[in-house]
């Protein structure tokens, strides 16, 4: 039917990744004329698959190494590159590695037998799909489906204090190296998000992952189930967005927040073809159109949304750089000053509200750094103020008192030489007396 060739090739540009990372062909050379492997075809592409996580780390790495040193580029910045690639192809790898290993733990029951359901040779839990199931399937599971999001955010949370130690410093040739580096290594991550959810690109992972998982292990059960399922998590993400609005730019919000909803109309009407098959009702003509249009016109309403809104970022672009070129592209329909004062200045008004919450735009940063500088400069300087001012007045009571001291010891010592005077001429007049009194009792005598 239409509507299944449709939804057929949507799920052939999901799975890209797949599609141009293909290892069966290469393991069909590996085992030419017919020869007989060690161990089954799928048992090697899971190992493959399961060990690609490495592998885009150590050719991300060498890559780097190599052509860093021929264009001569320091070596901080060949890490920066290597990290900032091997998170890309990793987070596009993502979902085909959690499908592949997910599917190795898929099994159904066929004749009393539990067999794995993308290859029904095999048999479950037994032998050599017991031995890749332990070594292999549980343990990569496990590192991958969630280590990799809980590494990507503890990444993240470390390299938050680099966003405050860019706001320290927000001026001069170091605040631009740390501003460049952290876009380099994370700009994958955080692009798009405020600074209170810079987060949100774990969130969107978390959410691909769920559904990978949906897919693998509810394929066994019936497809029904697995839309029904599908349908309750895009709803209680879509929910989540509609409340938060994550993206610092509102039409990234409403992108979003338009491509959520088209998704749960798309599977939620496909349900009817999914429940109602063989029914005599869904063969009628003019159910199926509605059906169809039901699920085709969101797409259509979304497509031309995203392209009017590339269209617009790709002229803005232009317009940014020639004028001629703008004209030629618009066929001379838009006027260029009128299109600049609508979409490019309104822009960077809102740009210069919004880059204070999101942190990352240059010249408000600065600004702010600037801000901050003078307003501790200037508590600073009123402290010192108050210190010299609370100094000098300890420092003139201090001399006030070791003047009154002195004062009062002065005093105490004149006061102590008179008394002693006294006493003296005191000594001295009976002395006087005595020896007058000796005098004249000699002169009796």
């Amino acid at each position: 039917m239409l509507i299944q060739s449709i939804l057929q090739s949507q799920q052939g540009v999901a799975d890209g990744p797949s599609r141009i990372l293909s290892f069966d062909c290469l393991l069909m050379n590996m085992f030419p004329n017919g020869g007989e492997p060690p161990l089954r075809l799928y048992y090697f592409r899971l190992i493959m698959y399961a060990c690609l996580p490495f592998l885009i780390y150590f050719f991300s790495n060498t890559f780097w190494a190599i052509y860093g040193r021929c264009k001569r580029i320091h070596e901080k910045e060949r890490g920066d590159k290597a990290t900032a690639t091997s998170i890309i192809v990793l987070f596009l790898f993502y979902p085909t590695i959690v499908s592949i290993i997910g599917k190795s733990l898929n099994c159904i029951e066929i004749e009393g037998t539990r067999r794995l359901f993308d290859d029904l040779e095999e048999e479950c839990f037994t032998g050599t799909h017991l031995l890749i199931l332990l070594t292999v399937s549980m343990p990569g599971l496990i590192a991958w489906a969630a280590g990799i999001p809980i590494f990507a955010l503890i990444k993240l949370y470390r390299n938050v204090g680099h966003l405050e130690e860019i706001r320290q410093k927000a001026a001069g040739k170091e605040h631009e190296d740390l501003l460049r580096s952290f876009k380099v290594r994370l700009g994958f991550l955080t692009a798009g998000y405020n600074d209170n959810y810079f987060y949100w690109e774990i969130v969107l992972l978390m959410r691909k992952t769920l559904l990978v998982l949906i897919i693998v292990f509810l394929s066994s059960v019936s497809s029904g189930v697995q839309s029904l399922s599908s349908v309750l998590i895009l709803t209680i993400f879509f929910t989540v967005h509609w409340r938060l609005q994550p993206y610092y730019d509102e039409q990234l919000n409403r992108m979003e927040t338009l491509s959520l909803f088209v998704i749960i109309l798309t599977i939620y009407f496909g349900l009817y073809y999914q429940t109602g098959e063989g029914e005599p009702a869904m063969q009628n003509d003019v159910v199926t159109w509605v059906v169809f249009v039901a699920v085709l016109v969101p797409s259509i309403v979304f497509a031309v949304n995203f392209l009017r809104k590339m269209w617009i970022e790709v002229l803005k672009v232009v317009a940014g750089k020639s004028a001629k070129a703008f004209r030629f592209l618009t066929c001379g329909s838009i006027d260029i000053t009128q299109f600049r004062r609508k979409h490019m200045e309104e822009e960077s008004d809102n740009e210069g509200d919004k880059d204070v919450v999101e942190g990352t735009d240059d010249k408000n940063r600065t600004l702010q750094g600037f801000r901050a500088t003078e307003n501790d400069y200037a508590k600073q300087l009123k402290e010192k103020m108050e210190r010299r001012e609370q100094m000098r007045l300890e420092r003139e009571a201090r001399e006030r008192s070791e003047e009154s001291v002195v004062d009062s010891s002065i005093s105490s010592l004149v006061d102590h030489e008179s008394i002693k005077y006294l006493e003296v001429e005191k000594r001295s007049s009976e002395v006087s007396d005595s020896v007058a009194s000796r005098d004249g009792d000699a002169k009796a005598v």
